[in-house]
C-alpha cells in the first residue's frame, strides 16, 4: 500500500493503543497479542532513547551548599509584613537550614 508508514514508527509514533492494535491486524495482518506489541514498543523506546532523555546521578562533595534568599508578604495578625528569609541547602546530606526575620518594606 503506498504511503504507508513501516510498523515501528506507526506503533512508537502513535504509541499503542487497542485501537492500533485493530489498525495492525487491518492493515499487516498482525497475528500475536496486545500484550506482546506492548512489550515490543517498550523495549524499542528504551533502546532508542537518547542520552539526553536518561536521568544523571547527581554526586555532591561534603561541605556543597546553595544558598537562596528572598522576601514574601505576609499578614500576621491582620498585619502586612514583608517576611526576610534565607535557606541553606546542604545536597550531600540532603538537610537544610531555614531561618526568617519580619522586617518593614520601604
Amino acid at each position: 500500500m503506498a504511503g504507508r508508514r513501516p510498523i515501528c514508527v506507526f506503533l512508537v509514533s502513535s504509541g499503542i493503543r487497542p485501537r492500533m492494535l485493530e489498525r495492525l491486524v487491518a492493515e499487516c495482518g498482525f497475528t500475536g497479542e496486545y500484550s506482546s506489541v506492548q512489550r515490543w514498543v517498550k523495549r524499542w523506546r528504551d533502546s532508542h532513547r537518547g542520552e539526553a532523555a536518561r536521568f544523571a546521578e547527581l554526586e555532591w562533595a561534603p561541605g556543597s551548599a546553595q544558598v537562596d534568599f528572598g522576601q514574601a508578604k505576609a499578614v500576621i495578625a491582620g498585619i502586612e509584613l514583608v517576611l526576610h528569609f534565607l535557606v541553606v541547602s546542604l545536597p550531600y546530606s540532603n538537610h537544610a537550614l531555614r531561618d526568617g526575620a519580619a522586617g518593614r518594606d520601604g
